[in-house]
């Protein structure tokens, strides 16, 4: 009895590989280099379309002259010279990519032929490229043909393709040689400036206007050089794709070959930070089979930290794979957390200090607080009770030239009416003649002020904090 989940995912397959609106594309391929001109790139899409991905073997294309008018927009008379043209010079192309599960390097199509009679074109794939257009079962997208066969510019097409790719993590990124390398650019746009006005913004501007995904950019760079282009994938909430027969048999092959299964939680988790890097679940489940998870955590964590600090790795995913492979790396790993454990103790235990002596600090600017605010409160009961206490107070204002001034004021305040209510009311009124008042009541009543059972326990407590009170 046949496994369900492989059941299902054939059957979606077959109902796709049917339908003349989409198309599977692998990853790679979307990630190689090619340089196709428009009406090329075209007729590949058209291909692949046609394609049956449940066969072992890749059958010759046949493609009819009314169908390259459909899908390439030529309507000239010549069409026939324009179709030999553009598919001679097609032999000449090859599509090339270095990627972790292995390189592609070859032709795209390995000849054609015409037949008069019928009107119908027959071109061959390059068996080469079996592996990457028959039998997918992870690592490939989805793609309605329609959305790129309306498209002008083969950057535009070519952008739509990395955007649906990444569509579930919204967002990918490219360090801007690799893209003009996968765009096949050659030695056109050196500068920067002339790439991102005649490539990405052209692309940008008819995606936006005419597809259902675009994207936005944010450029990142070293020194003055911008050296990193992140793509965030937009939903253009104006324009959807057309449905068909089988919407569901998409959504269930996609669902069924990406889902996230209880052992391949750890991958899907992976993608998400890694997937925009060039990472494949391929490459991702072997790590998996590998090496220790939490290793693996560390070091994706490492290389991450490493990227957003700022450093410039040209390959994350080969990095991350030379350091789990490297046995130096992991002791230096465990080495470093040492270290940063021991620097979080630290500064945990100066973070404390510092809370302890702010503490400590406040408690002692409350407590000399206290102790001021009981010294004025037990002055003002002298004042109030001990009419001697009183009249040494106003002798020592009156006659001092230090409280003279001090005094002087009080009067006018008062207007000359010198009595102890209005001593006292001038306590709160001004601080030289609150200092005045105080100097004198403890130059000669030291011992009622500071030997009270109230004014021994305040000290009593600042000894404990080192300080002194009296």
């Amino acid at each position: 009895m046949g496994n369900k989940k492989t059941d299902k995912v054939a059957s979606a397959m077959a109902a796709v590989s049917n339908s003349p609106f989409k198309l599977v594309k692998s990853n790679p391929v979307i990630n190689a280099r090619y340089d196709l001109s428009t009406i090329q790139v075209k007729i590949l899409l058209h291909m692949i379309s046609k394609i049956d991905h449940t066969k072992d073997r890749l059958d010759t294309i046949t493609i009819s002259v009314q169908e390259f008018k459909k899908i390439t927009g030529i309507s000239t008379t010549a069409i026939y010279s324009r179709i030999n043209i553009e598919l001679d010079n097609f032999l000449k192309k090859t599509i090339y990519n270095k990627f972790d599960g292995g390189l592609i390097n070859t032709t795209i199509i390995a000849g054609y032929t015409y037949n008069n009679g019928l009107g119908k074109f027959n071109i061959d794939f390059s068996p080469t490229l079996t592996p990457y257009l028959l039998q997918l079962k992870t690592n490939f997208t989805v793609i309605d043909i329609r959305s790129l066969l309306q498209l002008k510019s083969i950057y535009a097409i070519r952008f739509y393709e990395f955007c649906k790719e990444s569509e579930r993590l919204g967002t990918f990124k490219f360090e801007v040689e690799k893209l003009k390398d996968i765009l096949g650019l050659g030695d056109r746009y050196a500068k920067y400036t002339d790439f991102r006005k005649r490539v990405i913004n052209v692309a940008q501007k008819e995606l936006q206007e005419t597809s259902d995904l675009y994207f936005t950019y944010e450029e990142r760079k070293k020194g003055n050089t911008v050296v990193i282009l992140v793509f965030t994938i937009q939903r253009n909430a104006n324009i959807s794709v057309p449905n068909d027969d089988i919407e569901e048999a998409t959504y269930e092959l996609i669902k069924e070959s990406k889902k996230s299964t209880p052992e391949n939680k750890e991958v899907t988790e992976f993608l998400k930070l890694l997937g925009e890097y060039g990472a494949s679940e391929e490459l991702i489940q072997k790590w998996l089979k590998v090496y220790p998870l939490q290793k693996i955590k560390e070091t994706v964590s490492y290389v991450l930290a490493e990227v957003k600090g700022g450093k410039l790795i040209r390959n994350v995913i080969g990095y991350i794979i030379q350091l789990l492979e490297d046995e130096k790396f992991a002791v230096l790993l465990k080495e470093k957390e040492s270290k940063q454990k021991e620097e979080r103790e630290k500064k945990k235990k100066a973070h404390l200090e510092k809370a302890r002596e702010e503490g400590l600090n406040m408690n002692v600017f409350n407590l000399k607080k206290k102790y001021h605010t009981y010294c004025q409160n037990r002055i003002t009961e002298l004042l109030k009770t001990d009419s001697n206490c009183y009249e040494f107070v106003v002798n020592k204002l009156s006659t001092s030239l230090e409280t003279q001034f001090a005094f002087e004021s009080f009067k006018k305040h008062f207007q000359d009416i010198v009595s102890a209510e209005n001593i006292i009311q001038y306590l709160d009124i001004n601080p030289s003649f609150n200092g005045a008042i105080i100097s004198i009541v403890e130059s000669t009543y030291k011992q009622q002020i500071h030997a009270s059972p109230e004014a021994i326990a305040l000290q009593k407590e600042a000894k404990k904090m080192g300080i002194n009170l009296v």
